[in-house]
């Protein structure tokens, strides 16, 4: 459409609309409105000219900013961008960006584990969250994390790596207009593709699960993350 879109459309691989969009476009492989979307955007590719008072989900989203965006990628030039470092109680060290619309956003992590070994492993993650304010100066976020770790007294293949996947309720406070520290418990479900010892990771108490002929090992404990975001 060339013009304005009221209602739905969908398409095997592209849908546009050429002025605001009011409904849903749900397509193949790619959306694009060329003003504001009012309602819903699904396909592998989103991109708004406008801001989306809705929701985008795909692999990839793009617009100026978004009430949600749900994706591997999210891309709001006046959403929310901000730098953060963090620990937890597994020994990782980690560095990242936190982006989004004005609820969703997404998380990428790299770092390290700290260990008395002398070769230091890769620690590498991504997620999805939810934030809302509780004030002018405290935040509450509740996000769901990946983490990988390769190398260290574990061989460098990803058939050897330690997988986190961690949900993480995160209060956060203000101290400055350009810096926050945010913090909180932690559940942590641990996957490893060959036997590991969960207490090597774990600041409290585990619950292992050998798991099958091939000797998988899946645990579950207890945490906490602590860090600062600069913004």
């Amino acid at each position: 459409s060339g013009a304005a879109t009221t209602g739905v459309q969908t398409a095997g691989v592209l849908n546009y609309s050429g002025d605001d969009l009011r409904g849903a476009q749900v397509g193949g492989v790619l959306n694009v409105a060329s003003g504001d979307v009012t309602g819903l955007q699904v396909a592998p590719f989103n991109v708004a000219r406008g801001h989306v008072q809705g929701t985008q989900i795909g692999v990839f989203n793009a617009a100026p900013s978004a009430d949600v965006g749900i994706g591997l990628f999210n891309i709001y030039w006046d959403g929310v961008l901000e730098a953060e470092m963090f620990g937890s109680d597994e020994r990782l060290a980690m560095v990242g960006i936190r982006h989004g619309g004005d609820r969703v956003y997404n998380v990428y992590h790299v770092g390290t584990r700290y260990t008395a070994e002398p070769e230091m492993p890769l620690a590498y993650g991504m997620g999805l969250g939810w934030r809302t304010s509780l004030g002018d100066s405290a935040q509450f976020s509740l996000d769901a994390t990946a983490t990988s770790i390769l190398g260290g007294t574990r061989s460098w293949t990803w058939k050897d790596q330690i997988n986190l996947f961690k949900l993480r309720p995160m209060f956060s406070l203000a101290l400055a207009d350009t810096l926050s520290v945010f913090g909180g418990p932690t559940a942590t479900f641990m996957v490893a593709p060959r036997p590991a010892d969960a207490d090597d990771y774990a600041y409290f108490q585990t619950w292992q699960y050998p798991v099958g002929d091939d000797d998988v090992e899946l645990a579950i404990w207890p945490g906490f993350t602590f860090g600062a975001r600069f913004f």
